[in-house]
């Protein structure tokens, strides 16, 4: 018994799909933990630092609380909507869809890599060497789901047939 051409189509679709939602939801876990001299001193979700927050810790010496806002990151910002597009397109069954779905997903992990250089450049640069940042389980987990998601949807694409080619009679 063969299977239908729209439920084949449908579980390529949720293939391509899920490393694409598996990625976004490893924005919502930690990416990043900030350690001195080899204490952690702060922990950011991807979300955190593609929006930017705020930063409240108690001095050691007088306990007063104080606040630190931190910036938003453009490139991780640049990488979530990235992986929301690739997300997006990676429903829509047409070849150039998953081309951009492909696009999407690889843009979002060259934008991680960027993110993750630009990073370490800050901590080396105004950490003078107390400074350690280690990329957890989001950061790691949504770079390699969006190289996933880019391998899947490249694949696909290159084995659907042109959208323009005439149909043999």
């Amino acid at each position: 018994m063969t299977t239908p051409v729209s439920t084949v189509e449908s579980n390529k679709r949720m293939i391509r799909f899920a490393p694409f939602a598996l990625a976004l939801i490893c924005f919502l876990l930690p990416f990043i933990e900030v350690s001195c001299q080899g204490r952690p001193t702060a922990s950011f979700t991807g979300v955190q630092l593609a929006t930017g927050t705020e930063l409240e810790r108690a001095d050691p010496i007088t306990g007063q609380i104080t606040r630190q806002k931190i910036a938003k990151d453009a490139r991780i910002l640049v990488a979530l909507f990235c992986t929301g597009i690739a997300a997006a397109y990676a429903f829509v069954s047409k070849k150039r869809a998953k081309i951009i779905s492909a696009i999407a997903g690889g843009t979002g992990f060259i934008f991680m890599l960027i993110a993750k250089g630009n990073l370490d450049a800050q901590v080396i640069q105004n950490g003078q060497g107390f400074l350690q940042i280690d990329y957890r389980m989001g950061f790691i987990g949504a770079c390699l789901l969006l190289l996933a998601g880019t391998a899947i949807s490249f694949v696909q694409a290159i084995q659907t047939r042109s959208e323009f080619s005439v149909p043999p009679t």
